[in-house]
């Protein structure tokens, strides 16, 4: 379980097998990507952002049903551009969603707050 932080799997770990807690997975794009030298072209970023969203695309599938068979939902529709997807989901079902080839990473989804803000 590398793709998931020792912390958060412990916590998951020590969770009800009902409860569901939101995470964001990242995904990995079909496609390699050097590192640009120079400036990309807005035609080179916009090509990465269709690679991304397609391969994201056909991962949703997966998702989705590992999301039915263990609980939990998708919060965002699909992946964004950035190859991340939002779920809210089951301890079982985020250790399922971690041993997909296509996710690089799973998360914890934290709330963000304004410096100034109370807490």
């Amino acid at each position: 379980m590398d793709k998931i932080d020792p912390e958060f799997l412990n916590r998951i770990n020590a969770m009800p097998p009902d409860q569901t807690i939101q995470v964001i997975l990242i995904l990995s794009d079909d496609n390699k990507h050097e590192q640009p030298k120079i400036r990309q072209t807005d035609q080179e970023r916009e090509k990465i952002m269709t690679s991304v969203l397609k391969s994201g695309r056909k991962t949703v599938k997966e998702i989705n049903s590992i999301l039915q068979a263990y609980g939990g939902k998708k919060l965002t529709s699909s992946p964004n551009v950035l190859g991340c997807i939002s779920i809210a989901a089951t301890g079982p079902a985020i250790k399922a969603l971690a041993c997909l080839d296509k996710v690089k990473a799973v998360m914890e989804d934290h709330p963000v707050y304004l410096v100034d803000e109370q807490i």
